[in-house]
């Protein structure tokens, strides 16, 4: 998660953003692809720096109760956010919340439904919470481990 958050750094000070990562160096791994993980994380943190004009763009790693097995890494941004009505539609290629932000934003509209396909190769399950003009939530809950 940090090599992603780096590997943004440039991007974000550009637009002035801040960007963070909250990854504790005590946890445990996580048994996935390292390849298809790192692809879902770019395509999350570069749809957040995309949509976020102002503010700060955070991909933390969050832990059971107990501090120890990693369960879920959210990224969040304080962009403009998606209308509850439209973050179904936000994982079905090809699709923007409205066609303006194609023009606004640029893009296919394929780095969403890339990385929730990926999530669902690793057993994983992606969300989203957002609300207009304040921000998106993308979570990324891990599989139960054996």
């Amino acid at each position: 998660a940090a090599r992603v958050v780096n590997n943004y750094r440039s991007t974000a000070a550009a637009k002035g953003l801040r960007i963070i990562a909250v990854v504790p160096e005590s946890s445990p791994t996580v048994r996935l692809d390292a390849g298809r993980f790192e692809q879902v994380l770019q395509h999350l943190v570069d749809n957040a720096v995309k949509f976020t004009g102002a503010g700060m763009v955070k991909v933390s790693l969050l832990s059971d109760v107990d501090g120890g097995r990693p369960t879920r890494l959210i990224v969040a941004d304080t962009g403009i956010g998606i209308p509850v009505e439209a973050t179904h539609r936000v994982f079905e290629p090809f699709q923007q919340v409205d066609a303006s932000a194609k023009r606004t934003y640029g893009g296919a509209g394929l780095g969403l439904p890339l990385a929730r396909q990926l999530c669902d190769v690793m057993g994983c399950r992606l969300g989203v919470e957002s609300e207009v003009g304040k921000g998106s939530r993308f979570t990324i809950r891990f599989p139960e481990s054996d």
